[in-house]
């Protein structure tokens, strides 16, 4: 199976932690997934909602991704 590759994003740095969890859950289902989970320090100002978070993650890490996991 091809592995597929996903955003992680979450409202601090505290819960990046989180995404080795969803990875372990997916691979437990016998779906490879792998997670960016961008810093988003990285630009000058995103603002908190789902929208912008997702919108900024994907930018950073530069390409389109299979599957967004939001963490809330």
């Amino acid at each position: 199976m091809q592995t597929l590759t996903g955003l992680f994003v979450s409202e601090g740095t505290s819960d990046g932690p989180l995404a080795g969890i969803v990875t372990t859950l997916f691979a437990r289902h016998g779906i490879p997934i792998r997670l960016s989970t961008p810093d988003f320090e990285y630009l000058v100002k995103v603002k908190k909602d789902v929208e912008s978070r997702v919108k900024a993650g994907l930018q950073l890490i530069g390409r389109t991704v299979d599957i967004v996991v939001v963490h809330r």
